[in-house]
């Protein structure tokens, strides 16, 4: 009988403890849809630097616009527009469990952290003046 218990209540703290595939639809929900950068920081050496997103030092990240993701629950669309190219930039990328991975093996996948008050907090790594760091990017939903 003991034995006949505890496969039962094995059985139903698996069941009730299961993955559902729907399991991450609200995370998602949260952050699809079309979002515009606005701030940017990061931490080198002891000091952390805050600038607005337009306003990013470094000529290989010098941008003449904000750029704009486009979210959806397994997709992502990057555009960019860096001033060392002078045009638009468009990056296609996947979403999976709040990593945007990019197409392009040149761009670092980026980690989608949270949404809060419709404002959009990814962190990710770049290279500027010859150190690689975070970036924390805070993006506004338009």
């Amino acid at each position: 009988m003991k034995k006949y218990i505890l496969i039962t209540a094995l059985v139903l703290m698996g069941a009730l403890t299961s993955c559902s595939s729907d399991d991450n639809k609200d995370t998602a929900a949260a952050y699809e849809g079309t979002w515009i950068a606005d701030d940017l920081s990061y931490k080198f050496g002891e000091n952390t630097m805050n600038h607005k997103f337009i306003e990013m030092p470094g000529d290989d990240y010098a941008v003449y616009d904000n750029d704009k993701l486009v979210l959806t629950a397994d997709t992502a669309t990057l555009y960019e527009y860096k001033k060392s190219i002078g045009s638009e930039t468009i990056l296609k990328a996947s979403v999976k469990d709040n990593v945007i991975s990019f197409e392009d093996s040149d761009y670092p996948a980026r980690t989608i952290i949270g949404v809060q008050n419709n404002r959009l907090t990814v962190v990710y790594d770049i290279t500027m003046r010859g150190f690689t760091l975070p970036v924390t990017v805070i993006y506004n939903k338009k």
